[in-house]
C-alpha cells in the first residue's frame, strides 16, 4: 500500500547486494561516530551549564546538529532496508531534519567567526546573512526534492538532479567562505598583532578546510550514483564536521588557558568552553 501524497506509478528502486552493504557499513560508521559525538558533547555541555544564556544556545545547537543526524541515519537506514515505505510524512522530517544540520553547522562555524570580529553589527549581519542564504535553499529543497522523490513526474525529477548538486556547491561555498574569513581574521587580527600562539589555529583550520572541502566534493561526488548512497553518507558528513567543530573548540580554549596568567579563563569569551559560544568582542580583549 502506497504511503501519504505517493502516486499509484511510483517504482521502488531496487538496492544491489553491493550498495546495500555500503548502506549498512555507512549506517554503522554513523551510529559510532554519534556515540562518540555524544560524549564530547556531554562533556562540553556538563561544562557550559551556568555560563549564560550563549553557552547555553550554543549546547543546544551542538545537541540539536548531533540528534538530527543520528535520526535521519536511523530513518534513512529503516527506509533502505524497506522497514519503512516511502510517504510525504517521511520525506518532509528529512528535509527538516537536513535544515537543522545545516544551519546549526553552519551557525556554529559562524560563532566561531564572531569570536575574533571587533564589530558585533558585523558578526550579527554575518549571522543573518548566512541564515538567509541557508533559508533559501531550504526552500528550494522542501519545493523540488520532495516532489522528485515522490516521483511525481520525469521533469520534476530532472530538476532535482541538476539542482541537488547546485545546493551542495552552494552549502561547499558557504562553509569554505566562513572558515577562509576564519583563517583570514586570525593572520590579521592575532597574528599579526603579535599573538603567536594563534599560528597553531591557522594551521590546524588549514587543514580543516582541506577535510570539510573533500566531505563536500565526496556528497556531491556521489550525486551521480543512487541516491541512497549520498543520502546515507550525509549525516555521517555532518557529525563528522561537528566533530571538527568541537575539536576546533577545545584547541582554541586550550590556548587561551595557557596565556591566562591568574588560571581563570575570561580571555576569549567569558569562560573557557564559551571560546566556542563567545561574543563578537572576545579576542579583542586580550589586547
Amino acid at each position: 500500500m502506497a504511503g501519504f501524497l505517493v502516486p499509484p506509478w511510483y517504482k521502488v528502486e531496487p538496492l544491489s547486494r553491493s550498495v546495500f552493504i555500503y548502506i549498512n557499513i555507512t549506517w554503522g560508521a554513523t551510529l559510532a561516530t554519534a556515540i562518540f559525538s555524544s560524549g564530547k558533547a556531554a562533556y562540553r555541555t556538563h561544562r557550559l551549564r551556568h555560563r549564560g544564556r550563549r553557552a547555553i544556545v550554543y549546547a543546544i545547537m551542538l545537541w540539536l546538529e548531533l540528534s538530527s543526524c543520528t535520526i535521519m541515519s536511523i530513518l534513512l537506514w529503516l527506509f533502505n532496508s524497506n522497514e519503512i515505505e516511502i510517504s510525504f510524512q517521511l520525506l518532509f522530517s528529512w528535509v527538516c531534519l537536513w535544515t537543522i544540520q545545516i544551519h546549526c553547522l553552519m551557525q556554529i562555524i559562524v560563532n566561531r567567526v564572531s569570536m575574533i570580529m571587533y564589530d558585533e553589527r558585523r558578526a550579527e549581519r554575518l549571522k543573518w546573512t548566512v541564515a538567509v542564504v541557508l533559508g533559501i535553499l531550504n526552500i528550494i529543497v522542501f519545493v523540488i526534492w520532495i516532489p522528485a522523490r515522490l516521483q511525481v513526474s520525469a521533469t520534476w525529477i530532472y530538476t532535482n538532479r541538476i539542482s541537488a548538486r547546485i545546493i551542495k556547491g552552494m552549502l561547499c561555498l558557504v562553509d569554505v567562505s566562513l572558515n577562509l574569513y576564519f583563517i583570514y581574521l586570525v593572520r590579521t587580527k592575532l597574528i599579526a598583532d603579535g599573538l603567536k600562539k594563534y599560528i597553531t589555529v591557522f594551521r590546524w583550520n588549514l587543514a580543516m578546510i582541506f577535510v570539510s572541502i573533500s566531505l563536500d566534493l565526496i556528497i556531491i561526488g556521489l550525486t551521480w550514483l543512487p541516491i541512497v548512497v549520498y543520502s546515507q553518507f550525509h549525516p555521517l558528513m555532518y557529525l563528522i564536521k561537528l566533530n571538527i567543530e568541537m575539536s576546533m573548540a577545545d584547541l582554541i580554549a586550550k590556548l587561551v588557558k595557557v596565556n591566562n596568567d591568574s588560571g581563570e579563563i575570561f580571555q576569549l569569551g567569558r569562560s573557557e568552553d564559551t571560546a566556542a559560544w563567545g561574543g563578537a568582542h572576545s579576542v579583542s580583549e586580550n589586547h
